[in-house]
């Protein structure tokens, strides 16, 4: 594991130079198998990374753990997988933007969640979450990643967590049983369903609402919003009226956030 804690730039010698596309701020690795099921995860980090001795603490693991987990699987199973590593993903300008896939994606799975749930963001369908609850994961919520900027994949995407914890810290860290654990679910859902397309994902408008049937609803984590203390519902921080929630009148928690 070693190896992924060090500079982007060593990461990007691990794959020949076909495989890493653009230059500076539009730089992402690519790794085009021809296959249905697209792996994501981000080499930026918010500390320097570092990896511990024990090898289960240190710094960056968000998502340089996320970069090991994928690669390797990419590697282990490449009739079912590719691979997609973005940069800027921590300040918000991933490099999923500039992505251009070769064919169409059945899911897309990104590996930068903290603990052992798993977030759509809104850009997953019924149909997905039921058949995943029925492999063991729970949903949670979830405030951006990678996903959420790349709407020219045209299918339904996720972000599973993978045991990281205290991920922007300087002394983060993952747990092992829960990777392991996730991972075998993954896999065991991606075996039984590789050759579906999961499509059908909600949408979102402008300002961060699900969109359901053109009706916009405030149930859901999407990115930019805030939680109302009294009801919990979650408003755009950019539409909150005097910080009181527009469907109860409680008070929110101004621009919180909760991890991706």
């Amino acid at each position: 594991m070693l190896g992924y804690f060090q500079s982007k730039e060593t990461i990007y010698r691990m794959f020949s130079p076909g495989q890493v596309v653009g230059m500076g701020k539009r730089k992402h690795v690519y790794v085009d198998n021809g296959s249905p099921i697209l792996l994501v995860a981000h080499v930026d980090t918010v500390q320097t990374p570092r990896l511990n001795q024990d090898q289960c603490t240190g710094a960056g693991f968000d998502d340089r753990l996320g970069v090991c987990l994928a690669h390797k699987l990419v590697k282990e199973y490449p009739a079912i997988f590719d691979l997609l590593l973005t940069d800027f993903e921590e300040s918000g300008g991933s490099t999923a933007a500039f992505f251009n896939p070769t064919h169409e994606y059945n899911l897309v799975v990104e590996l930068d969640r903290e603990g052992g749930d798993y977030v759509d963001y809104g850009l997953a369908s019924d149909e997905l979450h039921d058949l995943l609850a029925s492999y063991g994961f729970t949903k949670g919520r979830g405030s951006y990643t990678d996903i959420c900027s790349m709407p020219q994949v045209e299918c339904c995407k996720i972000n599973v967590g993978i045991g990281t914890f205290n991920s922007h810290g300087k002394k983060s860290g993952y747990d092992k049983a829960v990777a392991d654990l996730q991972i075998a679910r993954l896999l065991s859902f991606i075996r039984d369903h590789h050759d579906t397309r999961f499509i059908g994902a909600h949408d979102l408008d402008d300002t961060g609402y699900l969109l359901i049937d053109g009706v916009a609803y405030y149930d859901d984590w999407c990115p930019g919003l805030s939680e109302c203390r009294t009801c919990g519902d979650y408003v755009a921080t950019e539409q909150l009226y005097d910080r009181e929630c527009p469907d109860c009148t409680g008070m929110f928690l101004y621009g919180k956030q909760t991890s991706k």
